[in-house]
């Protein structure tokens, strides 16, 4: 990826790569805040942040009606450590949409694991029914590679934020969460140098258990909804809802941004 982006005409550095369209002091600002070192790696050709600033600028571009925050970061899933770290929060008419977003990581990494805190009740904002109720739940493990754990916590984050900001969804239908993910196309495998065959082997099954996965990750998080959404309804009429999405699937939605292919072309799609 990094020797692809050294091609084009936005190259900095070795690894550094200006963004499509500049970045307000706005948009900078809200990066700092994030987890992760973000103010930085939003250059950085191979980063899941630079993915989703260069195409959340664009959408935002062709999406003017649309409210945009990078790394959003209000509430925490338990009563009990940090606070959870959404990469985009989008708001358009009455439907706000949380997005956390992954480039390359869902080919090298895990889906990680829950800490013990996420198996003790006491923790959870929720009564104590609806809180062992989520952790029969989260002791099934649905993915080994699909990061589902990392979207469990969003969710509750999420959750606890509408639960205890009522009057900052006024207005509000449907809260949605979407994993959106690169999909790994082939003309990026076929671009590869010095990758034997075996390796093309092995990713090509992660890859495909990944497709899989993507389906139980969203069959599952949908059930955790249903338990939580009764208990939001006491509190507002609002939605809770999650689905899963690609970068490859989503850039329809820049069709008339005239930076499309400039986008295209920096992600092989």
């Amino acid at each position: 990826m990094i020797s692809h982006c050294k091609k084009l005409p936005r190259c900095i550095s070795e690894r550094e790569i200006k963004t499509i369209l500049p970045l307000s002091e706005k948009d900078i600002d809200q990066l700092k805040k994030g987890s992760g070192n973000a103010e930085k790696e939003y250059l950085f050709a191979d980063s899941s942040t630079a993915l989703g600033v260069n195409y959340f600028s664009l959408y935002k571009e062709c999406h003017k009606e649309c409210e945009l925050e990078y790394e959003w970061k209000e509430d925490s899933p338990l009563k009990v450590g940090g606070n959870s770290n959404l990469d985009i929060r989008l708001k358009e008419g009455n439907i706000i949409k949380f997005y956390e977003s992954k480039f390359l990581e869902p080919y090298y990494m895990s889906n990680s694991d829950f800490t013990a805190a996420y198996f003790d009740p006491v923790y959870y904002t929720v009564n104590k029914e609806l809180a062992q109720n989520i952790i029969n739940m989260i002791r099934c493990k649905v993915c080994d590679y699909y990061n589902v754990s990392q979207l469990v916590r969003h969710l509750l984050a999420i959750y606890n934020h509408i639960y205890k900001h009522p009057a900052e969804y006024s207005g509000i239908d449907e809260v949605v969460l979407i994993s959106i993910c690169w999909e790994m196309p082939d003309s990026f495998i076929k671009s590869m140098v010095n990758v034997t065959k075996r390796s093309i082997s092995y990713l090509n099954k992660r890859i495909d258990a990944l497709l899989k996965e993507r389906i139980n990750a969203e069959d599952y998080i949908n059930q955790l909804i249903n338990l939580l959404q009764p208990e939001l309804g006491k509190k507002l009429d609002i939605k809770l809802s999650f689905k899963t999405d690609s970068y490859n699937n989503a850039i329809s939605a820049l069709r008339e941004s005239e930076f499309l292919n400039s986008f295209k072309e920096q992600y092989f799609l």
